[in-house]
């Protein structure tokens, strides 16, 4: 499983490298990463993470579609959430943790209900936001992450704590270096 964990790791990091810095070589590394990343958690049993690791190839694609070509207009611009969908996002997050929890409690063995439900519901607004590169994705990414930490130490996925520690730094600089390229 160590194996696993360090491959998947470089891969993630490598790919989350391109993403800050806005290159859109970041998506089939990401997609490379994910597939490793669901055998990994297979291994470990985090039932949750494996799903979003699938709902992630698939958004990785999209995101990967959008970045080259965004449907055949300019290049898709780094841009911010309108007030609408900032309202729209707590009801979203929240049918998201309801219904991921339904699923760990009564289809899994999980032993990490709450924190898990968390950090996939977060994550998947994360992701959506990254697809459509909004600056907004990286504060989703920063708490993503920090919950991530616990449940990788947690499950003695060593490799991918510290992994998810660096990611919190790059949330980090990707905030500041899309909000330059924004400006």
């Amino acid at each position: 499983m160590f194996r696993l964990d360090l491959l998947g790791t470089l891969l993630s990091f490598i790919s989350t490298y391109y993403f800050v810095t806005a290159n859109g070589k970041t998506w089939p590394i990401g997609i490379a990463a994910i597939v490793v990343n669901i055998i990994l958690y297979w291994q470990a049993g985090i039932y949750a993470s494996i799903g979003l690791k699938i709902i992630y190839l698939i958004l990785s694609i999209y995101g990967w579609y959008l970045w080259r070509s965004n449907g055949n207009k300019n290049p898709l611009a780094i841009t911010s959430l309108t007030m609408w969908h900032k309202k729209l996002l707590p009801i979203i997050f929240i049918l998201l943790f309801v219904t991921i929890f339904h699923l760990l409690k009564n289809y899994t063995n999980s032993t990490i209900l709450y924190t898990e439900a968390l950090a996939v519901s977060v994550s998947l607004i994360a992701e959506w936001l990254s697809c459509k590169k909004k600056i907004e994705c990286w504060t989703a990414w920063f708490v993503a992450d920090a919950i991530f930490i616990y449940i990788m130490l947690y499950k003695s996925l060593y490799c991918h704590a510290v992994l998810y520690t660096v990611y919190l730094a790059m949330a980090i600089i990707g905030f500041i270096n899309w909000r330059k390229i924004q400006q």
